[in-house]
């Protein structure tokens, strides 16, 4: 029989939900966060993602079924954010590879400064080369622009660029 052997990540998120589902009583929002709070470990502490962990965490991690399926933790647009800033590679490529998203890679890239400060080492704002994600900025046409979605299905992101308003006083 051929076993599949688990990358570092799902040696952690499996430990995690072992042990805490073993643990009573304990509420789902005490056990959704222990997941939370380990797979930005696994992305934080430079843990190896395979290339199907995307997939494989999103199909293990779900309690119910149907109406009621619930996935307990799974790998998001705020996950694959956490992965860019904290330079976890091999997490962003299994995030691409589940989602089929190409990698939109550009210069001069901004990330969201309340992640920044809680990432290891690289801790400049701007960087001279990175990945985009959601709450990304970028200058595109002159603009200031802010990365809200990607329609990975046609290959493109949607941004938005802001304007601020004054208040009448």
């Amino acid at each position: 029989m051929n076993e599949v052997k688990l990358s570092d990540t799902m040696i952690l998120l499996t430990h995690v939900w072992d042990c805490a589902s073993r643990v009573k009583p304990f509420s789902d929002a005490r056990f959704e966060g222990t997941m939370r709070e380990s797979m930005t470990l696994a992305i934080k502490g430079g843990l190896t993602f395979d290339k199907d962990d995307c997939q494989r965490i999103n199909d293990k991690f779900c309690v119910g079924g149907g109406y009621f399926k619930h996935h307990v933790v799974s790998f998001n647009d705020a996950f694959y954010l956490r992965a860019i800033i904290a330079h976890n590679v091999s997490a962003c490529h299994s995030f691409e590879n589940y989602t089929g998203r190409k990698p939109f890679i550009i210069n001069n890239v901004d990330h969201p400064y309340h992640l920044l400060q809680d990432m290891p080492g690289r801790w400049d704002i701007t960087r001279p080369r990175d990945r985009l994600g959601v709450g990304s900025q970028f200058t595109w046409q002159g603009k200031r622009v802010t990365v809200t979605s990607f329609d990975d299905k046609n290959g493109k992101i949607i941004v938005c660029s802001y304007k601020l308003r004054e208040h009448e006083a």
